[in-house]
């Protein structure tokens, strides 16, 4: 039996038309909250730039493509040589790069942006171009600065934190030349009992302040917990650090003006010196125990010496001989094994 013909196919269409292509691509680029842009691999020579780079950098594309080193130029200095770095090695490899840096937007301040740029061979075949987009990313990475300065640092007093420490102080053991200083708030709970902890707490701001300004450059200021702060420095010699020691107490012992009263604040240091063989837990028990022989001397500083800690344990055990209570200067600070201070010399 016959079939009837089949209707004619209409012909095979590849796609939109390059006019429409163009319209797409026009949109597309109008709308895009980025800049995308065009350069020559060679030189890094803008040739195409979209119009949003006004809104987004206050740059015109006139001025992008006026000068063949402009995107070089408005690099932030410190993140210059990784971003070209890393775009040679893209154009050596025919790689796609992805980069975040600090460009100098029009006003003067730098915003972070992350740009994708792809290397795409000429037509000509004479050699590549570049294409990428960059898209504002300042807001995400101001986020993420804050995050990590949370993660590493004392919310009330803005120093470091005990776990920021922890880090700091592994970086210095077994290191001569550097000391930790560890200070403690003489009377510190009757301020906060007596006066409320919301004074309590603007005199720890005080004394971190104080702390921050007093050092020099390189040292390190930490809050450990409670009412007490270390500080890592360089020091040469137990003489040395003592001085400095000294110095920080004199300023930290400076009367403060809390809730209108002028309220004498007294602290005392301990310093335990760094060096071959002395870990950084070394370093934290001697500093505690030295702190606390620190309170019987009258410039409230002293530097560990191991007698101390054999001081510190026949007290102890004269103490658990004759039954009688811990005091806390007796063996420096008296706590449970859990707590992550142990008190061993």
């Amino acid at each position: 039996m016959a079939h009837p013909p089949e209707p004619p196919r209409p012909a095979a269409t590849v796609g939109p038309s390059l006019t429409e292509d163009g319209a797409r691509f026009d949109d597309l680029v109008r709308t895009l909250n980025a800049v995308v842009w065009e350069a020559d691999g060679d030189d890094y020579r803008m040739t195409f730039v979209s119009p949003r780079c006004a809104d987004l950098t206050g740059y015109s594309p006139d001025e992008w493509a006026a000068e063949p080193a402009f995107w070089e130029r408005n690099l932030h200095p410190e993140d210059r040589d990784r971003a070209i770095a890393a775009t040679d090695a893209a154009i050596q490899e025919m790689r796609t790069v992805s980069l975040e840096y600090r460009f100098r937007t029009a006003s003067g301040a730098y915003r972070w942006f992350s740009d994708v740029i792809a290397v795409v061979p000429k037509r000509d075949g004479t050699g590549h171009r570049l294409v990428g987009v960059m898209i504002d990313v300042t807001d995400r990475k101001r986020l993420e600065e804050e995050l990590a300065f949370r993660a590493s640092h004392d919310p009330l007093t803005g120093l470091l934190n005990r776990e920021q420490l922890d880090v700091e102080l592994a970086r210095t053991q077994y290191r001569d030349g550097r000391a930790l200083l560890f200070f403690d708030l003489d009377a510190f709970k009757d301020i906060n009992d007596g006066m409320g902890h919301r004074v309590g707490d603007e005199l720890l701001r005080i004394v971190a302040s104080r702390l921050r300004a007093g050092v020099r450059d390189g040292d390190i200021v930490a809050r450990f917990g409670g009412d007490e702060f270390a500080v890592i420095v360089h020091a040469a010699s137990e003489g040395e650090a003592r001085r400095l020691a000294i110095r920080l107490t004199k300023r930290i012992s400076a009367p403060a003006d809390l809730d209108g009263r002028v309220v004498a604040i007294r602290a005392s240091a301990g310093i335990a010196m760094a060096g071959r063989g002395i870990t950084a837990e070394d370093l934290l028990r001697q500093a505690d125990i030295a702190m606390y022989e620190a309170k019987l001397h009258p410039d409230h500083v002293a530097v560990f010496h191991p007698e101390m800690r054999r001081n510190a344990l026949r007290r102890l055990a004269r103490h658990a001989s004759a039954g009688e209570p811990l005091e806390a200067t007796d063996v420096g600070r008296p706590g449970p094994p859990a707590v992550d201070r142990r008190r061993a010399g």
